[in-house]
């Protein structure tokens, strides 16, 4: 600290340091205008009051208790401040002060890290293209490039393109990749594979799970779309997965001793002439329903579709499949997901809308209409043979950006 000592030995001294000019009465009298200082007290009140810190008294008395000598202590130095220690470790070119729990004191400043964008971790941005911004997104935890809504190429790609009214509309009849360069919010209907007949008094193959979402904010980035092959004979359809969402593949159609499948929606029972019951497959809660179940000697049951569960059979009849998902999201009235008919000994039945119908006798049974993930027909005798589901689908649709 630097020291100002003031003599107080004549009647008034005034010394001025810094912002403040210190009157030093010895005997009183002095002081602010009106007002009379005790002996021995000092007045002290800014040299330059518009100077002053917010918070400084416009004025104040010091008390000298006393004494003939007073000394005022001006921070000279940065380490005479009580919170600074420059001494113990000097100072060195290039150092900061470093507040170490204590005192601030000297030490080396932060060097490293990322030296580009790309280079932190919540930042993705090693191929950004011109014009490109940067998004946030939930999905990727980080921050990606994306292209303004407008600007060109910022339109999502993959599937084959249609144009619907102001909408645009991907459809996906084969696995591939929806690409995305700019948020957008979509609708999306995913259809699995629908499950396939059995031949030799079968049931119906369930139809595939259909998941409709009406509104989805997808952020720029790269979504894997997978198409569920539809089931062969026998056998339940595939699953198909988009845009986070798993629709299941149908359930296969029960052969003549059998049960049905378990799926997105459940196969038919089969049926052998022996009586007994033959289960219908579950279906899966929000996709679709189960297949219906075998209580007759020679009809089979219907495999279950999106919307309804597939019927049992009646007498020598088989039983009709579920009915199946209604959309229009590609511009076209379209059912989804319906039940395969089951066989029977004297007339095998519908299946649900696109599905494929039993066989009655030795009849063959009927093919399902391709793309709409629905079951396969079940088939009653040789030569008669059931027929496979159908693949599944995914469409996506979105608001043309102005």
């Amino acid at each position: 600290m630097s020291e100002i000592t003031v003599d107080v030995v004549e009647p008034e001294i005034i010394v001025e340091v810094d912002q403040y000019e210190i009157l030093i009465e010895t005997s009183g009298g002095a002081g602010p205008p009106g007002a009379a200082g005790p002996p021995g007290i000092i007045y002290v009140q800014p040299d330059e009051p518009d100077e002053l810190s917010v918070g400084v008294p416009a004025e104040f008395w010091l008390d000298t208790d006393d004494t003939t000598e007073l000394a005022l202590n001006i921070p000279a130095v940065l380490d005479d401040l009580t919170d600074v220690d420059t001494v113990t470790d000097p100072p060195v070119t290039g150092e900061a002060l470093v507040f170490n729990g204590t005192v601030w004191a000297p030490g080396a400043v932060a060097s490293g890290g990322a030296s580009t964008l790309d280079g932190l971790t919540d930042v993705d941005a090693a191929t950004p293209t011109d014009g490109a911004a940067l998004v946030w997104s939930a999905m990727a935890n980080q921050w990606i490039p994306c292209i303004p809504v407008g600007t060109p190429g910022a339109l999502p790609s993959g599937g084959t393109v249609l144009t619907v009214g102001s909408d645009r509309v991907h459809v996906f009849n084969a696995s591939g990749s929806f690409i995305v360069s700019s948020p957008v919010t979509v609708q999306s209907l995913i259809v699995a594979g629908g499950g396939g007949g059995s031949s030799g008094r079968g049931g119906g193959g369930g139809g595939g799970g259909v998941i409709y979402t009406a509104s989805q904010l997808l952020l720029p980035g790269t979504y894997p779309i997978t198409v569920g092959a539809a089931g062969p004979i026998a056998t339940a359809g595939q699953n198909s997965v988009a845009l986070g969402l798993t629709a299941f593949g149908g359930g296969l159609g029960g052969p003549g001793s059998g049960s049905g499948g378990p799926g997105g929606s459940g196969g038919g029972g089969g049926c052998n002439g022996g009586g007994g019951t033959r289960e219908g497959g579950g279906g899966t809660a929000g996709q679709g329903f189960a297949g219906g179940s075998h209580s007759n000697n020679d009809g089979a049951a219907g495999g279950g579709g999106a919307s309804a569960v597939g019927v049992g059979g009646s007498g020598f009849n088989g039983g009709a499949g579920g009915a199946g998902y209604t959309s229009s999201i590609t511009g076209t009235s379209t059912v989804y997901g319906s039940g395969g008919g089951g066989c029977g000994r004297t007339a095998g039945a519908v299946g649900g809308t696109n599905a494929g119908t039993g066989g009655g006798a030795t009849a063959n049974a009927g093919s399902p209409v391709p793309s709409t993930g629905s079951g396969g027909g079940g088939a009653f005798d040789a030569p008669g043979i059931a027929t496979a589901g159908s693949a599944g689908i995914v469409i996506i649709r979105y608001l043309t950006p102005a």
